[in-house]
């Protein structure tokens, strides 16, 4: 049976999924393998029960990838937590006490100074997103383990790159490509101990967008998802009273 799991991403990253630019995404493996002379040596999560015998390097990456990662296997499903705001007037209350449907503002989005009805309220980090406010929805299509340095500059660009300066021949656009992911990875995990110099092994999951919205209202028997570009709060109020509506009969 396939899995749905949150994942976060920060604003950039949430732009060019958006964009279509970015479809894999890197994230540190925890704990990291020993692996000394090609021999996985632990810790013990990632030795072979009993300790018959002790998993090669090429034996941990097949194995790894397919029963532990984390994020999931292909066909499994990511919802995405990103930078948000509820409306002024739900400030003081819990993200999980805010109303399904309420109206939202994302982080990774522009919008007049006033948008609709309500007032922007405070900014939510993504951790504190509620499965019902999040807009985008994964499909994992491909789980891989590998060092970071091991990028190639196609995987690069797959990343999220912006691919406008790349568009050249040979070792200038793979050194051009792999510089910009690599200062990319620096500005995320270098304060987490993961930098690029350290070379950690890493989940590289490839995946697809299948959902573009936010889901209004929740049922036992419906979901309706709204395109963040097609709709306004008024239409999403009138949705959801139409769905309360038929629920009522």
């Amino acid at each position: 049976m396939n899995k749905e799991r949150p994942i976060i991403f920060n604003a950039e990253m949430v732009r060019a999924i958006l964009a279509d630019r970015k479809t894999q995404t890197r994230r540190v493996i925890k704990p990291q393998p020993d692996i000394r002379d090609g021999i996985c040596h632990g810790p013990d999560r990632w030795l072979p029960p009993f300790l018959i015998y002790l998993w090669n390097e090429d034996q941990f990456k097949r194995i790894a990838a397919r029963f532990h990662c984390p994020y999931g296997k292909p066909g499994d499903t990511l919802w995405i937590r990103e930078t948000w705001h509820a409306a002024s007037h739900y400030d003081e209350l819990k993200p999980s006490l805010i109303p399904a449907g309420s109206p939202l503002w994302y982080a990774a989005k522009s919008y007049r100074d006033h948008d609709g009805w309500a007032i922007r309220g405070k900014k939510r980090p993504s951790i504190f997103m509620p499965r019902w406010a999040s807009r985008i929805t994964l499909e994992i299509t491909d789980v891989r383990v590998e060092r970071v340095q091991d990028i190639s500059a196609h995987d690069a660009i797959s990343e999220g790159i912006n691919p406008e300066p790349h568009q050249r021949c040979g070792d200038f656009f793979d050194d051009t490509a792999v510089d910009e992911f690599t200062e990319l990875w620096n500005s995320i995990n270098t304060k987490r101990g993961f930098g690029w110099d350290v070379n950690p092994w890493c989940w590289c999951i490839s995946f697809r967008t299948i959902e573009h919205g936010h889901i209004v209202n929740t049922s036992k028997y419906n979901q309706v998802w709204i395109h963040q570009t097609k709709i306004t709060v008024g239409d999403a109020r009138r949705a959801a009273e139409v769905l309360n509506n038929r629920e009522g009969t």
